[in-house]
């Protein structure tokens, strides 16, 4: 087993959350990406694109919004304190969703050119705790091929409740964080007027792959007034992975849903395959747009 709190991980993040359930009771893992920006802050790393093989939740409530940032923060501020850094930002949080059957949950996190396949696997031991693998592979080239080299995280860690882990890696002269927790589910918290539901084909086994992809480009305006913002969009391909339907499912600001909808239409993916059988697919994708970058 890898060291916990030295290695470093791009989830998407997502990036992002897990939400599961075993027998009577629902669990959340909470995960944030952050990025030390050091020199590099203005490198061009303000629009952060995730895909999932998986559903997705999306928390609307605003308290529960105001929770997050005020989490985020603090999260920032212990990193900065510990790993000595001097900037770090926040790139995306998300909850990917498990029906306890699928032992392995896959989603890509897009940061500037740099595609990052993710695979989480996780386990509810007996004892208590949950068994939890991760694994970050190379980043892909503009081809859509990865790059030599060992995997840039493969750490399998048994995680107690209610107790924060931070992993990382680095990568393209950047360093990723990613905290990670995990609690039970709180009985209001994921009511349905608290968030809505991105769905993705519930057994799609992994998530498309993109051969050509259009980054989002930031509307000027706004980045020049720093209003940021998150778009869900549900993607829609075919067998041949065209992207035939793209649907906003929400959307932060008008400006940010036209640039991010306008650019995944344009994306052409690996053809996902069920037993050697080309098929069309419906997945969520989060584009995340950083105004501090």
């Amino acid at each position: 087993m890898k060291k916990k709190t030295c290695l470093f991980c791009l989830l998407y993040l997502v990036i992002s959350s897990i939400v599961f359930s075993s027998g009577m009771e629902d669990y959340v893992i909470k995960s944030r990406l952050f990025k030390s920006t050091g020199e590099n802050i203005h490198e061009g790393s303000d629009v952060v694109v995730s895909l999932f093989s998986v559903s997705v939740l999306v928390p609307l409530h605003p308290n529960y919004v105001q929770l997050e940032k005020i989490d985020i923060h603090r999260l920032k501020t212990d990193l900065q304190k510990i790993y000595k850094i001097d900037e770090i930002e926040h790139l995306s949080s998300g909850l990917m969703i498990w029906d306890g059957s699928n032992n392995r949950l896959d989603g890509i996190i897009i940061v500037k050119e740099s595609s990052y396949p993710l695979s989480f696997s996780p386990t509810i031991l007996k004892e208590g705790g949950v068994n939890l693998r991760i694994q970050v592979s190379r980043p892909k080239d503009l081809s859509g091929h990865p790059t030599s080299g060992r995997d840039l995280l493969d750490t399998e860690m048994v995680m107690r409740m209610d107790t924060p882990y931070v992993l990382g890696f680095p990568s393209n002269g950047n360093k990723y964080f990613v905290a990670i927790s995990i609690v039970k589910k709180e009985t209001g918290t994921f009511q349905k007027e608290n968030y809505f539901q991105a769905d993705s084909d519930k057994d799609m086994p992994l998530t498309p792959t993109p051969l050509k992809k259009t980054i989002p480009a930031y509307p000027p305006q706004l980045k020049k007034d720093k209003i940021g913002g998150k778009v869900i969009l549900q993607v829609t391909i075919d067998k041949q992975g065209n992207v035939t339907q793209v649907i906003t499912l929400h959307s932060d600001h008008p400006d940010l849903n036209r640039a991010a909808k306008g650019a995944l239409g344009q994306w052409k993916f690996e053809p996902i395959k069920k037993k050697n059988n080309p098929v069309s697919a419906t997945f969520p994708v989060i584009v995340e747009f950083k105004p501090n970058f």
